[in-house]
């Protein structure tokens, strides 16, 4: 009597790997950072013209929450806040971001260069305290033209705060994410925003700003694939 006897067949190649498909499926984003070459231009505000010329630097905040699609396209959402302080002015952007984010290779790899690409919407807001400056203004004689004296007037500047001005913008960036282990990693990145105002009281205005961000965060695992499927 013969021995009935099967083969095994190789499946290899035909399931995902267990490595890739068992990663996180949602994660909690976090980072702080900086802004600069911040650049306000084209506006008819003259309260508010070249201010960025004193207000070009501050820091940038955000947080919220990436969805991976697959191994290499996610969806992230957040919120952002960023601040940049003078002496004698503050300016502040607050709101919130849609991106794209496309890994080059896997995120699920302990290093993973990435480039993000998304819109926004941001409110704009633009303080000035009080501050007084020293002018000096030339006084002609009345009985010699050729003599002019120079008197000093102190000029006084009142507050002023620009109110809200909603703006819409487009982001782009590239960076890298760090995986520290299967639960936390860091990434580092840096991009460009600029952000466009097209009404106010219904009048249309050119008033954009530009900024350059630089952050270094942290991804926190929140939900992870539970199966290979």
């Amino acid at each position: 009597r013969k021995k009935k006897t099967t083969k095994r067949k190789n499946f290899r190649g035909r399931y995902p790997s267990s490595k890739n498909q068992f990663g996180t499926k949602l994660e909690g984003v976090i980072a702080v950072g900086g802004i600069g070459d911040n650049k306000i231009t084209e506006t008819e505000n003259f309260r508010i013209d070249n201010v960025s010329e004193n207000n070009n630097f501050g820091i940038h905040l955000s947080g919220g929450i990436l969805w991976h699609v697959n191994n290499n396209l996610g969806i992230q959402v957040d919120g952002s806040y960023a601040q940049l302080p003078n002496e004698e002015t503050n300016m502040s952007l607050t709101g919130g971001n849609l991106q794209l984010k496309w890994n080059l290779i896997s995120y699920n790899n302990k290093f993973s260069p990435f480039i993000t690409l998304g819109g926004s919407i941001h409110n704009w807001e633009y303080k000035r305290k009080d501050f007084s400056e020293d002018i000096d203004s030339p006084i002609s004689s009345s009985d010699n033209d050729d003599f002019v004296s120079i008197v000093t007037v102190k000029r006084n500047i009142d507050s002023y705060t620009s109110g809200s001005e909603l703006l819409y913008g487009l982001k782009i960036g590239i960076g890298f994410d760090y995986k520290i282990n299967n639960n936390i990693g860091t990434f580092v990145q840096m991009g460009y925003n600029y952000n466009q105002n097209f009404t106010n009281n219904n009048i249309k205005i050119n008033f954009n700003n530009r900024n350059i961000y630089f952050n270094i965060g942290i991804k926190i695992s929140l939900i992870k694939n539970k199966s290979l499927y």
